[in-house]
């Protein structure tokens, strides 16, 4: 039980990290080139 809890308080950290990191790429990726951005936020679903 124990290492089940370690691998959902790891995730846990690490999700938020990379949602920041990918923030931080559309944040740079949006001054290049917006068109880039625009076609991967919509192929995201809401």
């Amino acid at each position: 039980m124990s290492v089940q809890i370690v691998i959902m308080l790891s995730t846990l950290l690490i999700l938020p990290l990379l949602a920041g990191a990918l923030t931080l790429e559309h944040i740079r990726n949006d001054r290049r080139t917006p068109s880039r951005v625009r076609r991967l936020t919509l192929s995201i679903p809401e």
